[in-house]
């Protein structure tokens, strides 16, 4: 669509150049066929009389070759500025051409040649910033130290009020090669998290995630995931990785283990590996009544076999509630083969043989396991039925080995 800029602009001056054409046009036809205007040209002591038609026409004449002659004046003296131009232009289409085939080979794997193509597309010093960057990573891929400093120094030094974008660029380089200690390093530059853009924040949350500072990846996550580039999935990662490794410096000292599990977001309680770190250190320190509750939680949340199979150890000081509450499990899971050889261990504690023996032969009847065998050998020898529990051994070593009985 026209702007009114355009109409103003464009056509006015063609209509104002056609009205006096025309005019012009009107008044020559007018002053032939009547050819009776004359001017006088006073030059004393000269007096020279010109039909007005000659005269008109000269006049005409001479407004056209003064135009002409500006044309080609402001030509030449623009000349220079004009040439200057068009070699940048020239300069310019080159320098693009080369650093779109520079592209071309890194997409294609051939970084020599990528590389080889940005070096012509330097000399001719377009788009430096870009360039420059580029060669960065390239040198540093193909491990040219000397180069990439190089490169990194010119950068610098020729764009300082880019000090950040360069810093990332380093960064990036260093993340590339799991060198995440130096990536906190070169992006330690002062400026408060929520002044970073996004792009360093990814980096700096992992480089903080592999080097186990939970803490400092937990407040990037946070600005991430307010601005809407992080799942909340990734921060509830962190959190838990934060306070596994929080049990773990717990380890040693039960009381303050127990304290900090009190303390930690429910997200993190219902994980499998906080459960199953808290759990190894209160078993090891004979925690047992904490430890059955920790597990009865958890499975009242999320069945898991892993967390399971810990339960008869937890229940060495009280068989029967444990056995009651694996029986009210086992109505919400009564094909669970690892349940019921629980429930068979947990009978073999408190001698109840019959529904040992129901319990473990329905669970290999399901799925043949070898610590159900052991089980059953357990049981059989309990009853002094050596061959049988013999036996057992046997099929469960058979399973463990792969090797036919």
């Amino acid at each position: 669509m026209w702007s009114d800029n355009l109409i103003d602009g464009f056509f006015m001056r063609w209509i104002f150049i056609f009205c006096l054409g025309f005019l012009g046009i009107v008044i020559l036809w007018f002053l032939v066929h009547q050819n009776n205007g004359t001017v006088i040209f006073l030059m004393p002591p000269y007096r020279v009389e010109v039909a007005a038609t000659l005269a008109i026409c000269g006049v005409l004449f001479f407004f056209m070759i003064l135009n002409v002659s500006l044309k080609v004046c402001f030509l030449l003296f623009n000349l220079p500025t004009i040439l200057k131009k068009n070699r940048t232009k020239k300069k310019m289409e080159t320098a693009m051409n080369g650093f779109v085939q520079s592209v071309k080979y890194w997409m294609q794997g051939s970084h020599e040649k990528s590389l080889s193509e940005l070096k012509k597309v330097l000399k001719n010093g377009y788009a430096k910033e870009v360039t420059q960057a580029f060669a960065f990573l390239l040198s540093d891929k193909l491990g040219r130290a000397e180069e990439r400093d190089r490169y990194i120094k010119d950068l610098r030094e020729a764009f300082p009020e880019e000090a950040a974008l360069i810093g990332f660029i380093e960064a990036k380089s260093a993340f590339d090669k799991n060198n995440f200690e130096c990536v906190l390093r070169i992006l330690a530059d002062g400026r408060s998290l929520k002044e970073k853009p996004s792009s360093e924040l990814r980096l700096l949350l992992i480089a903080n995630k592999q080097t186990e500072n939970f803490k400092e990846a937990f407040d990037m996550a946070e600005i991430l995931v307010r601005r809407g580039d992080l799942d909340f999935s990734k921060r509830d990662e962190i959190v838990l990785l934060k306070a596994q490794k929080e049990l773990v410096l717990r380890a040693g000292k039960v009381d303050e283990l127990k304290k900090y599990w009190e303390k930690i977001p429910k997200k993190a309680k219902s994980s499998k590996e906080a459960v199953l770190i808290v759990l190894h250190h209160l078993l090891k320190s004979e925690e047992y009544t904490y430890a059955k509750k920790l597990v009865e939680s958890s499975l009242d949340e999320i069945w898991d076999a892993e967390v399971l199979m810990h339960y008869p150890v937890c229940c060495s000081n009280s068989f029967k509630s444990g056995l009651e509450r694996c029986e009210r499990w086992l109505i919400n899971n009564p094909e669970d083969p690892d349940l019921l050889r629980i429930l068979g261990e947990l009978c073999i504690m408190g001698r109840i043989w019959g529904k040992a023996g129901s319990y473990l032969k329905k669970s290999s009847d399901i799925k043949r396991n070898p610590l159900t065998c052991w089980q059953l050998a357990k049981l059989y020898e309990k009853t002094n039925r050596k061959e049988l529990a013999a036996e057992s051994y046997k099929k469960g070593l058979a399973l463990v080995t792969g090797q036919p009985l």
